[in-house]
């Protein structure tokens, strides 16, 4: 009997719902349909009078505030919540699981994107950008800011923050040595042009037909200060802030004590510090919370309202409706999700451990909330990935660039196992490429190509390629010195998914084709940066926010990052020059977005052909809820939607706009 079906027996038995006719769906109970807020375009619609939070009108009556209409745009964005309108105060407890983990705040408290996807990804709204307008051969792109908009400290958010982002952060090659390919067709960056203090025009040198998409995707690099400002990305900043660190602006020898003071070894190091919207305090906002504690010195996490933030209900009170977000250490996964199932939790999907779905059942009525599942709907949640620019011990670096080696060891997982014993069952073994119902999937061959279990085939593969003598154990040798061949397979400890875990399975199942494999676990921020410095031989993650190939800024960074993807961004100029498939990918990465939609959805399905073909990424397990698919909400939250895409392309779950959510009294 799987656990699917165990699962839904035993959701029957809790007398949650009746396991008649339920078939594989858990219920309408846990999958719900999709909803979200509706962001309101008619500006005859605008509220005429506006309320605040009684946190903000002390602050108003103690004159530590200007009122509420002064700081305020002139046309504020106005949303209508999802359910009802909310009542403001209190505090949104969640948990997390160190310095890490702060796309643990970006994600929920950073909507401050240039324009704005719905909680669908099918429509673009009207966000920091008032308004827009394109030429008719998509080369040329106007975008109206909103008058009276104020950073979080009252300063006039203008159309020169832009300009000087584009200008002295992004085109330049100190700082940013490889920016963002988002800005470019063919290579080709754009040119800004400030029209006036309102009003910005970028212009690019062939037709760019999905910029607007972009501009509106948080995952391009380029249009969410909050969610990219920490790596020089952005799209914007604050420049009367920023400029204090910038060695054109600021006094040298002023600039000199900051970063000895500080420690940092050059400028770059310190602009991005100050640029990190989820680390400093002091940082300017245009997002509707801000940093008030940050992750690195204390236990407790903490972000504040933006008094100055741009959004209202249609009742005209400023957003958000929550005062505060509290986020309190969690010293393992372990411990965050008993801490959720006890209910100390307001709404958390993050690190929620599906696994531990019985026990959230069990418990739900006792802790006063309800679970919610959202299956994704990218290719996989479980992915095995081949360090491709890993190269300390050159043998090793060999097989992992070998295509038939990494076709062999993906056939000897079974991805069948490891969904039935870590995803409930919830999910299918499949590759990496995007479910049926994206426009760029490529065919259901390629759905399994190299993905279904087939033992006796890589061994076949393994023993064809030079990899046949072996020790007493049955282990595989090296061409080299005869030694056994050895890999590590290196995870995060803290993430959405049990991943050591995970790799003790594979590992074990590796064995079954002669392959020796150790893993081991590293904290996640140490994981990623040897991820960043090529030093990693294989490991476990996801592909999230590949729905769409063309809008995800790092969908190559699992197999590419560093020496290929900056070999792309730069146009040569560093990095190494990749080998032929995967130059082939990044080319159709780089020119897509300057197709037409019909080519665009061709190159994309010849996209994710040549994924499949070459098993960069092996797919392990997809479509399931494993990956911030698992909510916790607290029956006293409002304005959670039933159903919310699970995935980094709407920024789980930013684009159902937690400002919007409220706690009851």
């Amino acid at each position: 009997m799987s656990k699917k079906l165990l699962f839904i027996l035993l959701i029957a038995a809790l007398g949650v719902f009746s396991a008649a006719g339920q078939s594989d769906e858990m219920g309408a109970f846990l999958v719900g349909e999709f909803e979200g807020p509706t962001i309101i375009t008619d500006m005859g619609m605008t509220p005429s009078m506006f309320s605040e939070s009684p946190m903000l009108s002390a602050m108003v009556e103690a004159g530590d505030l200007p009122p509420v209409e002064e700081r305020l745009p002139a046309h504020p964005v106005v949303i209508q919540p999802v359910h009802e309108i909310g009542q403001y105060g209190g505090q949104w407890r969640r948990g997390y699981t160190g310095p890490g983990d702060v796309w643990n705040a970006r994600r929920i408290a950073g909507n401050d994107n240039l324009l704005f996807m719905d909680y669908s990804l099918n429509e673009i709204k009207p966000w920091v950008f008032e308004g827009w307008a394109a030429n008719d051969d998509f080369t040329e792109f106007t975008f109206n800011l909103r008058e009276g908009h104020k950073w979080s400290d009252g300063t006039p958010f203008t159309a020169d923050d832009i300009l000087f982002w584009f200008e002295e952060l992004f085109l330049n090659e100190e700082f940013l040595p490889a920016p963002s390919t988002f800005l470019s067709v063919n290579g080709e960056f754009a040119t800004l042009t400030k029209i006036d203090d309102l009003t910005v025009q970028y212009s690019f040198s062939a037709p760019y037909p999905l910029f607007l998409k972009v501009m509106a995707t948080p995952s391009s690099n380029i249009a969410s200060h909050a969610r990219r400002g920490w790596n020089g990305h952005g799209g914007y900043a604050p420049a009367h802030y920023i400029k204090q660190f910038h060695p054109d602006f600021a006094d040298e020898a002023d600039l000199n004590a900051i970063l000895e003071e500080g420690g940092y070894s050059n400028w770059v190091d310190l602009v991005k510090s100050k640029n990190d919207w989820a680390r400093n305090p002091d940082l300017p906002t245009l997002a509707p919370w801000r940093v008030k504690l940050a992750p690195a010195e204390n236990p407790v996490y903490v972000l504040e309202r933006n008094p100055y933030y741009f959004g209202v209900d249609t009742e005209g009170n400023q957003l958000p409706y929550i005062d505060s977000i509290v986020l309190t250490l969690a010293e393992d996964l372990e411990v965050l999700n008993l801490r959720a199932i006890a209910g100390e939790y307001d709404m958390q999907s993050r690190h929620i451990d599906l696994q531990k779905l019985p026990l959230y059942l069990e418990n739900a009525e006792r802790g006063n909330y309800s679970i919610r599942l959202d299956p994704a709907d990218y290719g996989a949640n479980v992915l095995l990935f081949f360090g491709q620019t890993y190269s300390a011990d050159a043998e090793i670096a060999g097989w992992l660039q070998n295509i038939d080696f990494r076709r062999a060891v993906s056939m000897g997982v079974d991805g069948g196992q490891v969904n039935e014993t870590f995803l409930l069952g919830l999910g299918e073994a499949r590759s990496v490429v995007p479910t049926a119902a994206n426009p760029y999937y490529p065919g259901e061959e390629y759905e399994t190509l190299y993905t279904a279990f087939d033992a006796e085939a890589a061994n076949q593969l393994l023993d064809d390629i030079g990899l046949s003598a072996k020790d007493g154990d049955g282990f595989r040798l090296r061409t080299d010195n005869g030694e056994r061949l050895t890999l590590t397979l290196t995870t995060p400890g803290a993430s959405f998914v049990p991943y050591p875990k995970i790799a003790e399975m594979v590992a074990s199942q590796l064995q079954g084709i002669g392959l020796n494999v150790i893993p081991e676990q590293l904290e996640r921020s140490l994981w990623q940066s040897r991820i960043d410095n090529g030093e990693i031989q294989l490991s476990l993650w996801d592909n999230g926010g590949t729905e769409d190939v063309f809008l995800h800024y790092n969908n190559t960074w699992l197999w590419a990052r560093p020496n290929y993807t900056d070999w792309m961004r730069s146009g040569g100029a560093i990095g190494d020059e990749p080998p032929p498939a995967i130059k082939e990918a990044m080319e159709i990465w780089v020119s897509g977005p300057s197709l037409p939609p019909e080519e665009r959805i061709e190159a994309g399905k010849r996209f994710w052909e040549i994924f499949a073909e070459n098993v960069w990424q092996a797919g392990i397990v997809g479509s399931s809820p494993a990956v911030l698919g698992t909510r916790v909400v607290k029956d006293t939250m409002g304005n959670v939607p039933a159903r919310q895409l699970a995935n980094v392309l709407c920024m789980t779950p930013g684009c159902t706009l937690p400002e919007t959510y409220f706690l009851k009294r």
